[in-house]
């Protein structure tokens, strides 16, 4: 079964061993998979690592969001924190965007988080970068 990734569910990322906890307001990413050790498979729960992803944009500076690499339906794919923890508390993104409030995409607390439309994402991140014009007509 092939899913976009903004139509995964909280019960896709259990099927694929991926759970979420919270520390300090932050999600900490976990997987469990089988892995072959030895002519054994034995199951692994880990960390998934974090790391930037430069995300570049025409307004304003480039920034880094973190992701992290998942096997989901036997495919690694890389996946936005945010867009993770979004699904694991609010359920299926669909055709929106996850926006970090505040500007900061190394904040994913869910008080940071919201789901926009593309296009409400594109006109709040030229307000944030100062370079957004009310058009009155």
């Amino acid at each position: 079964m092939s899913i976009r990734k903004n139509d995964w569910t909280k019960e896709d990322l259990v099927r694929n061993g991926v759970s979420v906890e919270w520390e300090n307001n932050q999600p900490i990413i976990k997987q469990t998979y089988q892995k072959q050790v030895r002519d054994r498979s034995k199951e692994w729960s880990e960390i998934r690592p974090v790391r930037d992803l430069i995300g570049r944009h025409k307004y304003g500076k480039d920034r880094a969001y973190p992701v992290v690499d998942l096997k989901m339906d036997g495919k690694y794919r890389t996946v936005l924190v945010s867009n993770i923890a979004w699904v694991w508390e609010h359920g299926a993104i669909g055709d929106f965007d996850i926006d970090h409030i505040d500007g900061n995409p190394m904040n994913n607390s869910l008080e940071n988080l919201r789901r926009l439309t593309h296009e409400e994402n594109l006109r709040y991140r030229k307000e944030k970068n100062n370079q957004w014009t009310i058009n009155k007509s």
